[in-house]
């Protein structure tokens, strides 16, 4: 996990308004819904870091596919509350609450991957009344005490979706936020499918491809399951039935 908007992508993820400058530069990402006549979006340009917490080892990694129903809470996921919120297992879930406007919490399970193909149930069950949310994957995320990298495919509560990079904490749009009659609205469960399969980069909600997008700068990298609020107002995403395979 990490809130990044971080503290992503995690380095680490638009109906109308703009998003706030955050009080302090740390992960933060744009907003779901963006004023069209706005002609730049303020960024950070450094992140700030902790100490990962301790988690299972796998020797050797997991064996490709592996599925996970999160009904075992020594599976290896991330495990920790913070100020900014927390990640951990709950009745058969895997929750992330971030708390703190415009910074993503994630959990991972501290792998590292090259092409994936990752499928989960992913649910928004609390958040604000405006639904101004993001949830989802990042996929070839990688930290340094100095730097996090990676890619965001997220979905929002009020019904968009968007693939974005960080690069050294500076997250920029490969694709901006777009709506989509595909996805259902909080607290319906998704079932989203994200392919990071070479430089090509595709997410899908319930079956329907959203977007595909091509990007060379990075090829391996952990996973993550991710929630931020863009609002005041906390997030929690509840993700089931997580799948992971080689394309």
């Amino acid at each position: 996990m990490r809130t990044i908007t971080t503290l992503c992508l995690l380095a680490i993820l638009t109906t109308a308004c703009s998003p706030a400058a955050p009080a302090e530069p740390m992960y933060s990402m744009v907003v779901p819904t963006y004023d069209p006549a706005a002609t730049a979006f303020s960024l950070p340009t450094a992140i700030p870091t902790r100490t990962p917490l301790p988690t299972i080892a796998f020797d050797p990694p997991w064996p490709l596919p592996h599925s996970e129903d999160f009904s075992d809470p020594s599976s290896g996921w991330e495990v920790g509350s913070w100020d900014r919120g927390s990640v951990g297992y709950e009745d058969g879930h895997y929750v992330v609450t971030a708390l703190d406007n415009s910074f993503f919490m994630w959990g991972e399970p501290y792998m590292r991957f090259g092409d994936t193909v990752m499928e989960v149930d992913a649910a928004q069950v609390a958040g604000p009344e405006s639904n101004n949310t993001g949830y989802g994957f990042f996929c070839r995320r990688n930290e340094t005490e100095e730097s996090s990298t990676g890619y965001a495919l997220l979905i929002s509560g009020d019904g968009y979706f968007s693939i974005q990079k960080s690069t050294g904490g500076d997250y920029d749009f490969l694709l901006e936020w777009t709506q989509s009659d595909a996805i259902l609205p909080p607290p319906t469960v998704n079932r989203l499918r994200a392919e990071c399969v070479g430089e090509a980069l595709r997410l899908f909600a319930n079956g329907e491809l959203l977007a595909e997008v091509i990007d060379p700068d990075f090829l391996a990298g952990d996973i993550a399951l991710t929630a931020v609020s863009f609002e005041p107002e906390p997030v929690t995403a509840e993700f089931d039935n997580f799948e992971v395979s080689e394309p």
